[in-house]
């Protein structure tokens, strides 16, 4: 049997908590829907990619931002429950609280972490690709510091390869963790017809 919430507070609480589960809903979609662009991307350009190219940044920060949307509307929806003091989906079918939402929110919170963790990276080794390009010029100008221009050229290289291996293990775990967040989504898609 469910019932309704009786106090007006309680009420827009529980319109509230309708409202950001369906955005999570909604965000999630997208940004799986973006994730598997960024996978697509990869797997197309798996031949000539390198980690300076900007368009693979411009992809995932899409789906980034998807994400980032999502992770808020799902910890809004958690939160403001605790702050009405609903009972739980045991209790109470209709606005109750799944604990596998609580999970979720988790899960997005490591996939977060994770994707301004790869921004980051990326970023980084857009400044030494600049870096590397500007190390050849002066390699090709400067016979005084020709050696040392070399040596750093070289480990410039090798840090660029080392990187993009890193950042295709990393992709690889975001769709993983894809995997087992997608359980717990469909699993609450069920239970929760709002």
């Amino acid at each position: 049997m469910t019932s309704e919430p009786t106090t007006p507070l309680a009420l827009q609480i529980a319109k509230n908590r309708v409202f950001n589960c369906k955005m999570r809903s909604k965000y999630y979609e997208k940004s799986f829907y973006n994730f598997r662009k960024v996978q697509a991307y990869l797997d197309e350009n798996q031949e000539n990619f390198k980690l300076d190219h900007h368009d693979f940044l411009e992809v995932f920060e899409v789906f980034a931002k998807d994400l980032a949307s999502c992770l808020e509307y799902a910890k809004s929806a958690i939160f403001l429950h605790k702050k009405a003091k609903l009972p739980s989906f045991s209790r109470e079918k209709k606005y109750g609280l799944i604990t596998e939402e609580i999970i979720l929110m988790h899960f997005l919170q490591k996939l977060h972490d994770l994707t301004q963790y790869i921004i980051g990276f990326v970023k980084a080794n857009f400044s030494l690709a600049e870096l590397s390009n500007e190390t050849t010029i002066i390699q090709s100008t400067s016979q005084a510091h020709k050696g040392f221009a070399k040596q750093l050229y070289k480990s410039l290289q090798e840090i660029s390869t080392s990187d993009q291996l890193e950042l295709i293990k990393h992709i690889e775990t975001i769709g993983n963790r894809y995997t087992v967040a997608n359980k717990l989504f469909s699993f609450l898609q069920d239970l929760q017809r709002f």
